[in-house]
């Protein structure tokens, strides 16, 4: 595991510097506060051109995962790469979500997105997918191959897609095969409710996991002996 990262998204009922008040005193029994600078972000407006927004990220250090919050939006990383295992990690990511929602400045959540990034070792993809890709006639194997793609599920998450192969990766002497699965729970009907939310996240999770292994060839996969939760 290379990288984690889960997003929530809300809504508060006060301005965000107000709530952004409530959820310090609350989460600082256990993090760091780190003050963020502030981003300036290109945006949509109604007309679909761009606008230039300000926005200020802060960030909270903990001994197992990173916060950062801006308005309206909170997410978790591991800390320096350091998968917890979906059981812990939930635990601490609930833990934080009932402190905030416990300050009564959210009114609803909008989104959930759980995406993580696997490395593995590098073989050509036919090795690897259990789908098996098209070689071009009387042209040599590739030497890199770049595939995404984005689908809306029948339960209507997103599930966002990249898989390269021959990827230098960061501390690896060796090139690596990135498989980047991104799924999103969004919604047009606000839930308000906490207990949503989490059944909202661990249905996210059940599916980046299902999406990550459904792509991997049976006999590869037993190779890497893996303990994934």
């Amino acid at each position: 595991m290379l990288e984690t990262f889960v997003e929530v998204h809300f809504e508060t009922h006060l301005p965000a510097e107000v709530a952004f008040g409530s959820f310090y005193q609350a989460l600082t029994q256990r993090y760091t506060y780190v003050p963020g600078q502030a981003q300036t972000l290109a945006v949509p407006n109604a007309h679909e051109s761009l606008q230039l927004r300000t926005q200020r990220e802060s960030m909270f250090l903990g001994e197992e995962t990173v916060l950062r919050i801006r308005d309206g939006h909170i997410s978790f990383n591991s800390v320096d790469g350091q998968y917890l295992g979906w059981e812990r990690y939930s635990q601490v990511i609930q833990w934080v979500l009932t402190q905030l929602y416990g300050t009564g400045q959210i009114k609803h959540f909008t989104q959930v997105g759980v995406r993580y990034i696997n490395g593995l070792p590098w073989r050509p993809f036919n090795e690897q997918l259990r789908v098996q890709l098209l070689s071009l006639p009387g042209q040599p194997e590739p030497e890199r191959t770049h595939i995404q793609t984005s689908l809306r599920a029948p339960d209507g998450l997103l599930v966002n897609l990249t898989v390269t192969d021959q990827q230098p990766v960061f501390n690896q002497r060796e090139r690596q095969t990135l498989f980047d699965v991104d799924v999103v729970w969004q919604t047009h009907t606000p839930t308000t409710g906490l207990a949503t939310l989490i059944k909202q996240l661990e249905h996210v999770h059940l599916r980046e996991k299902e999406v990550f292994f459904g792509l991997l060839n049976e006999d590869f996969l037993a190779t890497l002996d893996p303990e994934y939760e």
